[in-house]
């Protein structure tokens, strides 16, 4: 177990191991978990597999997590690094999560972390359980870790020898060692590696262009839609805009309508109302002609009694009365003239009750005399109130 291996080995394999591990050809098996002693010390389930590799050689191993029994305690699987072979190698089993082994444990834990002893070099993100399978790929001294064939992270700070080993924490967990490959067989595992990586990045470049392609893709969609949905609102607003002034219109020739209407009503009413005005007024123009014609007849009546009566004269007297005195006359004055042509002793004329409205007469000569004697019986009664009011001043 003590030997150092410097060439390719036929087949992997456990060199040694913790006495609370049980080991079954490449695998590995916690029968007992970790367990802390006095003065600060723990002894942890470990194995350590066959090769002593110098850290100017290139080597590659993969383990596969078969099962991990607790999601509480963490699997450590990484290098033992030391100076001599096997001269100043840590005590199997001890604990790598202490300070004594900042650069003599480089381990990946299950829970992500890439470490050196106590300290955590790197978080990864990536943890592992069962079913994974974890490489470690040594070149130029430094240290790549894999989980699934990809790369998780590196650690650097080896010494001259190196070991791979696993920690386990609970009973129950259990690793399989699958390979152990140096010097060609380990470079060209890391080339295969780097062949995938390269591979990968070239799947991933194409996959992050095809996702920018489908990105830009579902901008410019994002954006015709914004365009689009931006047009069919402009055009609701239009819409909307021609619908309200169509409204508007519809309510003002409403409106007009309306007003036309009503004053049209007016200008009908008003033709009528002109219309019965005229009848009207042909009424009254028929009337008034026929009341001219009647007055005219009773003139004439009036002239043919006269001069059956002798008292008619052809020529008109400039100071005979005129028709609308004698009509004041027939209607007003007759009783008081009547009374005044009995004082001055005139022949009695028919009297009022026996003669028709329209066909009392005077002579000529009794109008002027009666019309004479009015006029000075008002000139007498003027005087007589002008002297009155004379007095009273005085």
């Amino acid at each position: 177990a003590g030997q150092g291996c410097t060439k390719i080995m036929s087949r992997a394999r456990w060199l040694e191991w913790s006495d609370r591990v049980l080991c079954e050809d490449t695998t590995v098996t916690a029968i007992r978990g970790g367990e802390r002693l006095a003065m600060g010390h723990a002894q942890i389930p470990t194995a350590h597999a066959s090769l002593h590799v110098r850290r100017d050689m290139i080597a590659s191993w993969h383990m596969k997590v078969t099962k991990k029994a607790s999601n509480r305690g963490a699997i450590f699987i990484g290098i033992e690094s030391f100076n001599k072979d096997p001269g100043d190698k840590m005590v199997i089993g001890n604990d790598w999560y202490q300070e004594s082994c900042r650069d003599v444990a480089f381990y990946y834990s299950s829970d992500g972390d890439l470490c050196q002893g106590d300290v955590v070099v790197k978080k990864t993100e990536s943890s592992y359980g069962s079913g994974d399978v974890i490489g470690i790929q040594m070149c130029d001294g430094i240290l790549t870790f894999l989980k699934n064939g990809d790369p998780v992270g590196e650690l650097k700070g080896l010494k001259e020898f190196n070991q791979v080993a696993v920690q386990l924490r609970r009973p129950g967990d259990k690793v399989k060692l699958i390979k152990e490959l140096v010097d060609k067989a380990a470079e060209k595992d890391i080339e295969k590696r780097k062949a995938i990586e390269e591979r990968k990045k070239v799947e991933n470049q194409a996959r992050l262009q095809r996702e920018e392609e489908l990105m830009r893709k579902r901008e410019q969609e994002r954006l015709l839609k914004i365009q689009k949905e931006e047009e069919e609102r402009r055009q609701r607003e239009l819409e909307e805009r021609q619908r309200i002034e169509l409204e508007e219109r519809q309510r003002r020739d409403a409106e007009l309508n309306k007003l036309r209407e009503a004053e049209e009503e007016r200008l009908k009413k008003e033709k009528q109302e002109a219309e019965r005005r005229r009848i009207e007024d042909l009424r009254r123009a028929k009337l008034a002609r026929e009341e001219a014609a009647r007055k005219q007849a009773a003139e004439e009546q009036i002239r043919k009694v006269a001069r059956s009566r002798g008292g008619y004269c052809e020529d008109e007297d400039p100071d005979a009365p005129s028709n609308q005195e004698v009509q004041d006359f027939l209607n007003h004055c007759l009783p008081l003239r009547l009374l005044a042509a009995k004082q001055m002793g005139m022949a009695a004329l028919p009297s009022y009750k026996e003669t028709p409205f329209m066909n009392i007469l005077l002579t000529p000569q009794q109008h002027h005399a009666i019309k004479k004697h009015l006029t000075e019986v008002k000139k007498k009664s003027s005087l007589e109130r002008s002297s009155i009011a004379s007095s009273s001043r005085m």
